[in-house]
């Protein structure tokens, strides 16, 4: 395979071609004025450079593949006037040789690899054909660069480094509780990491990551550091639309309660037709759609098209699925939407567990908003709006937060709820049984004990793995062999 080359080397090659794609950063000297910046061909309208370097031209990235069409296929698309595939890989072929025509240096990297049916971008190839036909002194020409191994193994590392990541290991090594620990986990350091508090301080989201996926708690919730966004997807996919419906469903509660001062009848026909597409108007009249819509979409788009869906989602949320699942029918409710001007740096924690032998010394605080809260003389109601998945102890969390903190004796008094936007179902959370309250206490425990033995560790169960496994390696996880006594 590597003729003439040391065994070594043969083998460290063979371990490379199973890595990831590892980014490398630049550093230019501080008195030079020349920095690099990084984006991606769509976002150099209006832009031109000097020099330019493409990264992995490559089928599949430029141009960017086919993706699966959400909502309306690609014919459908083309007959309402939508974007289409086919005008998106057009836009960026302009992009592509708009940036090239204005630079004065150009340097392009592909990867080709049969094997696994990589091939290089056919923008590229384009360009050499165009290049073909210039009359110049130095024909156009391909270059296979070929990097040995040791080269790249003394970049990565250069000498003299003292980072634990140069150190020399084996998977032997790391099996060992000590070393396992200290390579695939964060320290936790309570003096910086809670910034002098005996608090840990929790909203529903960095809850989550707390109890489940303790390397993204330190990346995203200790530390506060922000994956970067490159390229946002310009189309109305599911995420978008949820997030539309959403707020929709706000705008209906919003007006309900400021109509009846929150207090109204558990009968919701009267919700009529021409109440449900006032109430559509006056959301999509909002201003913030103005930006958050892709820019191939605008009001009459979701007016015309959209809104029958829209308004049937919310007869059938409050005239149906209300309706059938809650108990009160002949009682008058008080209605507690969400406030969509939310500001969570105002809104006070609440202290869910006081500083004890069981919480190693430490509280906490918890903070949260729920989309709908209803009120009877007898009954609590939460509801939360879903797009996707969910957690059935965010409602427990909502739980302890807004009504069993301050009055435990509400317990048996109280039913959660999630909506499915999509799927238009109201599904009841059992509290009473599976997810009862003290569950989020335990759990809380449970990772804190965890988190304070052994660090911030990367999640134990695939369905939380998420991009910044990447960080903690924990792909490696699988290749080490269980000691003697070990499952």
């Amino acid at each position: 395979l590597y003729p003439g080359m040391p065994l070594s080397s043969c083998i460290f090659a063979l371990f490379l071609n199973f890595l990831r794609p590892r980014p490398y950063r630049i550093n230019t000297p501080t008195e030079s004025n020349q920095i690099a910046s990084i984006t991606n061909v769509m976002d150099t309208r209006n832009l031109r450079a000097d020099k330019i370097t493409f990264l992995n031209l490559t089928e599949g990235i430029l141009p960017s593949t086919r993706n699966p069409v959400w909502l309306f296929n690609e014919r459908q698309q083309k007959e309402i006037g939508l974007k289409t595939w086919e005008v998106v890989r057009n836009w960026e072929r302009y992009y592509f040789f708009r940036i090239i025509a204005t630079a004065g240096e150009i340097e392009a990297y592909t990867v080709v690899n049969q094997d696994k049916d990589i091939e290089s971008s056919s923008f590229l190839n384009e360009l050499f054909e165009f290049c073909k036909t210039r009359q110049t002194e130095h024909p156009p020409l391909w270059e296979k660069v070929s990097i040995p191994a040791d080269t790249l193994l003394r970049n990565l590392f250069p000498t003299g480094s003292d980072s634990p990541l140069a150190a020399q290991t084996s998977l032997l090594e790391l099996s060992q509780p000590d070393k396992h620990a200290a390579f695939f986990s964060i320290p936790f350091r309570a003096e910086s990491d809670l910034c002098g508090k005996d608090a840990i301080s929790l909203s529903w989201s960095s809850c989550e990551h707390f109890l489940y996926n303790q390397v993204l708690y330190f990346l995203r919730d200790v530390k506060k550091i922000k994956e970067r966004t490159y390229k946002i997807d310009e189309t109305l996919n599911r995420r978008m639309f949820g997030k539309l419906l959403h707020h929709y469903l706000m705008v209906i509660s919003q007006r309900l309660a400021e109509q009846h001062k929150g207090l109204l009848s558990m009968r919701w026909e009267w919700l009529s037709e021409s109440f449900l597409q006032s109430n559509l108007n006056s959301a999509l009249a909002d201003k913030k759609l103005i930006y958050q819509m892709p820019a191939n979409y605008n009001k009459q788009f979701l007016a015309e098209l959209l809104s029958p869906f829209l308004t049937d989602t919310a007869a059938r949320f409050f005239r149906d699925e209300l309706d059938a699942r809650l108990d009160s029918s002949s009682e008058f409710i008080t209605l507690i939407p969400e406030n969509e001007e939310y500001d969570g740096a105002r809104e006070s924690y609440k202290l869910l567990m006081a500083a004890d032998d069981s919480t190693r010394g430490l509280k906490f605080l918890v903070k949260g908003r729920a989309d709908l809260r209803l009120e009877t003389a007898s009954r609590r109601y939460i509801i939360d709006f879903k797009t996707g998945g969910y957690h059935e102890l965010q409602l427990v969390f909502y739980m302890w937060y807004y009504y069993l903190i301050e009055q435990p004796e509400l317990e048996e008094s109280i039913d959660a709820f999630v909506y499915k936007l999509l799927d238009k179902k109201l599904l009841k959370v059992d509290t009473q049984h599976k997810h009862t309250p003290d569950k989020l206490k335990e759990a809380l425990k449970e990772a804190l004990a965890s988190l304070m033995e052994s660090g911030y560790k990367p999640p134990s169960q695939i369905n939380w793995y998420d991009r910044s496994l990447g960080i903690s390696r924990v792909d490696l996880l699988k290749n080490i062999e269980p000691q003697a006594g070990e499952e």
